[in-house]
């Protein structure tokens, strides 16, 4: 099972790290989602950086 965390802060970034480390969880079974630039090197760790939540209206068709 894969485990997926969305990190965009070092507050989210810590407790990612503890949930892995409490609950014991293998790291090739986990992806970090990287939002707001936040920039991570987490060795074992997968990483997905998603860019358009950097800028909201400009990233979705939303009438204003």
């Amino acid at each position: 099972m894969k485990h997926v965390f969305l990190v965009n802060s070092h507050m989210t970034f810590l407790t990612a790290q503890n949930i892995i480390k409490f609950e014991q969880l293998p790291p090739t079974d986990c992806v970090f989602m990287m939002a707001r630039d936040y920039p991570l090197q987490e060795d074992g760790i997968k990483s997905v950086v998603f860019p358009f939540s950097n800028f909201p209206n400009d990233s979705f068709d939303a009438k204003q």
